[in-house]
């Protein structure tokens, strides 16, 4: 079994000032595009929770 993977980091999107390619919205277009097959709970996560998350924390 082969899968693509691709690792970025989320922090780095949500820091992005004036990067075209980074930003909360391209972070979300990603996120938007994941998916897990064996665990839905982490793919919700990611998608739903994970950016308030993030800013939570960096506070």
């Amino acid at each position: 079994m082969l899968n693509d993977v691709t690792v970025f980091n989320i922090c780095e999107y949500l820091s992005a000032k004036g990067d075209k390619d980074l930003g909360e919205d391209e972070l979300r277009q990603l996120l938007s595009e994941f998916f897990c097959d064996k665990n839905s709970d982490v793919e919700r996560f990611l998608k739903e929770q994970s950016i308030e998350l993030l800013r939570k924390i960096n506070r």
